[in-house]
């Protein structure tokens, strides 16, 4: 199956596509102005365009809260999270996905604690073994030769939904019934914690 996996940002978004673990193309282009309609994104049509002409599964990096402070650029970046969700639905008959950064550290690190070194260096070594395979050099290219910022947490996107599949995806029904669950559970505690005494 062929994936375009978007890390989203404010002002740029990374992107690759891959299809059974060969990058065909990938890139960092800007986002554009969310508020100007006249004023195509080209991240927007790099998702038309392989949403039709290739019938590319769409995955997005989705931000997750940790309960800290954020400023505008978490906000603008869920506005481009949007309008790339919206873009997918309009182009394909693929549902888009939507994965949180800790789940791709988990897969592919074992740990959502990893850094982006760490999920960096976990793609060299499964693209490689080693830089010099991996990455390579000008004369003698690896396949992931040109990665370089935000492609990078894209090809982790990418590479996490391509070996997961749909169960990685942000399901937001499951997380709000799970979260239901536990606010009720924890009232039942109180109740029993207060009948005890």
């Amino acid at each position: 199956m062929r994936i375009l996996a978007i890390d989203p940002g404010p002002t740029e978004c990374g992107y690759v596509v891959l299809e059974d673990d060969i990058i065909h193309h990938h890139g960092v282009l800007p986002t554009g102005d969310a508020d100007d309609e006249d004023r195509q994104s080209t991240m927007q049509n790099v998702v038309r365009g392989e949403a039709v002409h290739y019938d590319a599964k769409v995955v997005i990096e989705m931000i997750s809260s940790y309960g800290m402070a954020v400023g505008i650029e978490t906000f603008e970046t869920c506005v481009w999270i949007g309008q790339l969700l919206y873009s997918a639905q309009l182009c394909s008959a693929r549902h888009p996905g939507r994965i949180y950064r800790s789940t791709i550290k988990h897969h592919l690190c074992g740990s959502s604690k990893a850094k982006d070194a760490n999920v960096r260096q976990a793609l060299i070594d499964r693209f490689g073994p080693g830089r010099e395979l991996a990455i390579g050099t000008k004369k003698n290219p690896g396949p992931l030769y040109g990665i370089s910022s935000h492609c990078w947490a894209a090809l982790a996107l990418a590479v996490t939904y391509q070996d997961l599949g749909e169960a990685c995806c942000v399901d937001p029904a499951r997380e709000m019934a799970a979260k239901s669950a536990r606010r009720q559970l924890k009232r039942e505690k109180r109740k029993a914690k207060e009948v005890s005494k």
